[in-house]
């Protein structure tokens, strides 16, 4: 099993999502997938990560480290994500991560001045009926597959299952991924499982973001994913 994407994967989203405000209950998702695409394909920037090779490489053996010692006390890490990572959006060190604090601030320091690059092009394509609107997309993403955003219940269902929803996302200087951005943000938490679906508008630019994050346990094997889509919204 590969691990090398584990280091940005752990703790990626507190430079996507940011804050979170009180729970809303409203449904609409119009202003980040607007009618006019519906039943229509559209253009998306897959977002990757980009690192200088030196830094990339220093990364990696971290990242390597980090999840062999994750994986030996994987238990303790699920209790951590849910108490610390998806809460209070922060990430302090503890020896379980199996890094020095100098490895760790090293870690957090890159992360810090990390920006996401359109990597590659893919295709979305969303269809409404009734009260959900189902997002498909080409073979470039692979985890945004078959997603139905239920409007009438608030709900996201998913191959993994169905998430709650969870709250708003405030656009706030923390998002340093990706620039600030607005949004709501579904969870689905299940045995071991934690998934995240967020969907949402980039301050001053007219393009959605569409970021999913899957980390724990799934039918007896390892899940430490994440996907960042970005696609125009307005003409």
């Amino acid at each position: 099993m590969k691990y090398k994407k584990l280091v940005y994967i752990l703790f990626i989203s507190l430079f996507i999502v940011g804050c979170q405000s009180e729970v809303s209950k409203a449904n609409s998702v119009e202003e980040y997938i607007p009618s006019r695409l519906m039943n229509a394909e559209v253009t998306a920037d897959i977002m990757t990560l980009e690192f200088p090779y030196g830094i990339k490489e220093k990364l990696d053996k971290i990242g390597n480290k980090m999840s062999a010692s994750i994986t030996n006390n994987l238990d303790w890490y699920l209790k951590y994500a849910e108490e610390e990572i998806i809460p209070k959006k922060t990430f302090p060190y503890h020896q379980n991560l199996g890094i020095t604090k100098e490895e760790y601030d090293f870690m957090i320091d890159e992360m810090n001045n990390a920006e996401y690059i359109n990597a590659k092009d893919g295709k979305l394509f969303f269809k409404k009926k009734d009260h959900e609107i189902q997002i498909l997309s080409d073979e470039n993403l692979k985890l945004i597959k078959n997603i139905r955003i239920d409007t009438e219940k608030n709900t996201i269902k998913t191959p993994f299952g169905e998430c709650e929803y969870e709250g708003e996302i405030k656009a706030s200087d923390e998002q340093k991924a990706t620039g600030p951005w607005s949004g709501k943000m579904w969870t689905l938490k299940s045995d071991g499982l934690l998934y995240h679906f967020s969907l949402g508008k980039l301050k001053n630019i007219n393009k959605s973001i569409i970021y999913i994050s899957i980390k724990g346990i799934y039918k007896d094997r390892i899940i430490n994913t994440e996907e960042a889509v970005e696609f125009h919204s307005v003409s």
